[in-house]
This record gives structure tokens, C-alpha cells and sequence, in this order.
């Protein structure tokens, strides 16, 4: 996450190490505090003087998304719903309070009520759950379009493939 300004160059560092060539192993990303509602991250922005890209993601449609999963329930003799989480035991209580530190609330300003997620503490279980969900989301998307030949990401299509290869 490249949104920190004093750890940009560093994050920018690490990239241009390992990120480069055939493979891109690393990219950068920053998340932006607004919503998108025609589509969940921006495109690839181009970085002046570098050979990778800079994703930005739109943070709030995948806080959003993440909270609507951790809220939903799963019934017995159900599927899964989608988005459901599971945690390794041993985790530390600190992860969870970080998972849900966050909340979204309205404020006034002016005449107009804005809606934002703030957090309450250290929020890095929070934000890595969402960025990666987005990380996801990326992956979904090429491996659908480049790979299977769709015109757009099919989470369904792409998980049907993998399950067909389990025999």
C-alpha cells in the first residue's frame, strides 16, 4: 500500500526490484476513499519514470463488500455464502480487533450527508483483508479474459476451471 507518503519511495523501491519482467511479481497500490459505482477499482495509472503501474483501488465498494461478508451467517445444510471467511485457529484477539475496528458512518457536512469508514485504532487486518479481496478481484479478471477468452472477469467460471482440474 503506497498511500503512506513517507513509505512511497520504499514501496516504489521494492517494486522496481521485484517487480520487473515477464512476471510481475509486485505492484503498487493505494487505495482511494471514495466509491466507484461503475466498476470496483480504477484502471492501471502509468508512473512517471517507471516500468509498472499504480493500482488504485476504490476503497469504500470493498469495505462495503467485506463487512456485508463477515456480517452474513451461515445456515446448516447450506452453501457457503459467497464471501465467507474462515481463520486458522491461533490467531491473536489483536487480528480481530483489527478486523472490525473500522465502521461506516454518516456525517453531515454542509448541506450534504457523506457517508465514510472510520476507524477506531490500528486497522491493518482490515486493510489487508480488503486488499486482497481487490488482489482477487485482479486475478479473476486476467485469468478470465486472458486465459479463458471471457470478454469480463467470471469469479463462477474461473473457479468451475480449477474445480474441473481437481479430477
Amino acid at each position: 500500500d503506497s498511500s503512506d507518503g513517507n513509505m512511497s519511495a520504499t514501496i516504489y523501491d521494492v517494486c522496481r526490484r521485484y517487480g520487473q519482467g515477464e512476471k510481475v511479481l509486485m505492484i503498487p497500490i493505494k487505495g482511494l476513499a471514495t466509491t466507484a459505482r461503475n466498476r470496483l477499482y480504477q484502471a492501471h495509472k502509468d508512473l512517471p519514470n517507471e516500468r509498472f503501474p499504480l493500482v488504485e483501488i476504490f476503497s469504500d465498494n470493498y469495505k462495503n463488500r467485506v463487512a456485508m461478508w463477515l456480517r452474513s451467517e451461515w445456515r446448516p445444510g447450506e452453501s457457503a455464502p459467497i464471501g465467507w471467511a474462515e481463520f486458522p485457529a491461533g490467531y491473536e484477539r489483536e487480528y480481530y480487533r483489527q478486523l472490525t475496528t473500522e465502521e461506516r458512518i454518516r456525517k453531515r457536512i454542509g448541506q450534504q450527508i457523506v457517508i465514510q469508514w472510520v476507524a477506531h485504532g490500528r486497522n491493518e487486518s482490515w486493510d489487508i483483508f480488503c486488499y486482497n479481496t481487490a488482489c482477487c478481484d485482479f486475478v479473476i479478471e486476467d485469468y478470465s479474459v486472458h486465459f479463458l477468452g471471457l470478454e469480463k472477469g467470471n469469479p463462477k467460471a474461473v473457479w468451475d476451471y480449477f474445480e474441473s482440474l481437481r479430477g
